[in-house]
């Protein structure tokens, strides 16, 4: 997308357009506003690179609601600045810094003229491989840090290749794309074999239980018998995820939202999604899913399919806010 390619007077409002389904830019900050878009879909990832003159963007709790988008967003920049608050922070990205935004917690941004190297990772691929997957919303990795400057040259080297890239290169790419990328937000391992022992069974745990989670049966004893621990452990090693069941209730949570939002899923009740997932206590379930996301249910499904139906005809599928709509 290239807005010097159209009308002056139609660029803010194309602009405003194609970022819709992911975010809300409430004002541009700049008199002749430009902003240009160079993006590939790349097997399960996006990147790309976008420029932009100065703006404001909002990615409001109605917004995550609507959309269920459920994925990372990681900006390294080339040039400029921006000011971000969310997740409980308030930071200033300048050159050379990376940005990391979890698509699911609300965030504004204010930005000057910028350039910046984007990849959008689904949560599915990457959080597996983070310590505390909901702990990097509005995060700064500082340029000066030897695994960011890795990884920025990483997907500086990936955009600069795009053109050139086979399907099957990027197929073979994204593995070790989303590894580099966990060891930049994890940071660096100490070297104590105990912690990287630990470490190491933590995120099995976390795979395990992320790949049935859909089996009510799941507890304690059985994913301590199949990793041969004991509960004592198991309860340690969940520990910095609130412990096991309230990791493996947020899970459930997660999946509930999503089939809350799908349109394919819009003959199901509430109660019945909450009842597939275990919340089998209609009250407990909206207090825990308001606390989790900010809204109720029920709000949720109506703020999904307001916005959903009121934006259907103005995106086309090769769209590239269109494609990270859809990551999930």
């Amino acid at each position: 997308m290239d807005t010097d390619l159209i009308p002056e007077n139609q660029r803010i409002s194309a602009w405003r357009e194609a970022a819709a389904p992911v975010w809300d830019i409430p004002a541009i900050t700049s008199g002749r506003f430009y902003a240009k878009v160079d993006a590939y879909q790349a097997h399960e990832l996006i990147f790309g690179t976008i420029e932009s003159s100065s703006q404001k963007t909002e990615r409001s709790t109605a917004q995550i609601a609507s959309d269920g988008s459920d994925f990372y967003l990681l900006q390294v920049y080339l040039r400029g600045s921006r000011e971000v608050v969310g997740s409980g922070r308030d930071n200033l990205i300048n050159q050379g810094d990376m940005l990391v935004l979890d698509m699911t917690q609300a965030v504004k941004t204010n930005c000057g003229e910028y350039k910046s190297i984007d990849i959008a990772v689904p949560r599915r691929l990457l959080e597996p491989h983070l310590h505390d997957p909901d702990a990097h919303g509005a995060r700064k990795l500082s340029a000066s840090r030897p695994l960011v400057s890795l990884l920025r040259s990483h997907l500086i080297a990936l955009h600069q290749s795009g053109p050139d890239l086979t399907c099957q290169d990027v197929a073979a790419l994204q593995a070790p794309t989303v590894a580099m990328i966990a060891t930049a937000l994890n940071g660096e391992f100490g070297p104590e074999n105990t912690a990287a022992m630990t470490e190491g069974i933590r995120l099995a745990v976390r795979r395990h239980i992320e790949q049935n989670i859909g089996d009510l049966r799941l507890s304690v004893d059985q994913v301590a018998a199949q990793f041969g621990i004991s509960r004592a452990t198991l309860y340690r090693i969940m520990d910095t995820k609130g412990g096991f069941v309230t990791y493996v209730r947020l899970r459930r949570l997660h999946r509930c939202r999503a089939e809350i939002v799908d349109p394919k899923l819009s003959h199901k009740t509430i109660g019945q999604i909450a009842e597939r997932w275990g919340f089998n206590n209609p009250s407990t379930f909206s207090i825990s899913f308001q606390r989790a996301f900010g809204v109720s249910p029920r709000e949720c499904r109506q703020i999904a399919f307001g916005l959903t139906l009121a934006r259907t005809s103005a995106h086309k599928d090769h769209d590239w806010s269109h494609w990270l709509s859809k990551v999930k």
